[in-house]
């Protein structure tokens, strides 16, 4: 497994309850662009529409070889199984999904992982901080 991107704002703003991994629907000059790590999870969020799970606000970069040109910022449907999507539609409105990284498995298949995670407020995100501090320092 290659990490091609990661989403490293995510463990400092959210809280983690559930870890999902799934396919992508991709064209082909994305994937050769995902693969040379021309891709950013930045400010990207899962979101249901229709009864399927799309990426939002995921940017991939232009293939420099392509003839065919795509918009970078395009709606990416997620592939899914069934019962996972039910039971992410009877999650409450607290619960977000957000990107945590894309990477490439055994069969070189990009895939994506995501998270149910709560937001976190500013004083857990302080006491976040402090005990990465402390670790860091060797005090716990």
């Amino acid at each position: 497994m290659r990490i091609v991107c990661n989403n490293r704002r995510f463990i400092f703003d959210y809280i983690t309850d559930k870890i999902f991994t799934s396919g992508i629907s991709l064209l082909g000059s994305e994937v050769k662009s995902i693969k040379r790590s021309n891709c950013s999870l930045k400010g990207s969020y899962v979101v249901i529409i229709c009864g399927e799970l799309f990426l939002i606000n995921c940017y991939v970069a232009d293939y420099a070889y392509s003839l065919v040109r795509f918009d970078n910022y395009r709606k990416r449907k997620l592939l899914v199984k069934k019962n996972e999507i039910r039971m992410l539609i009877g999650k409450n409105n607290k619960e977000i999904m957000i990107p945590t990284k894309m990477f490439l498995n055994d069969k070189n298949l990009v895939k994506l992982e995501f998270a149910l995670c709560t937001a976190r407020k500013k004083y857990d995100k302080r006491e976040y901080i402090k005990t990465k501090d402390d670790r860091r320092c060797g005090e716990i």
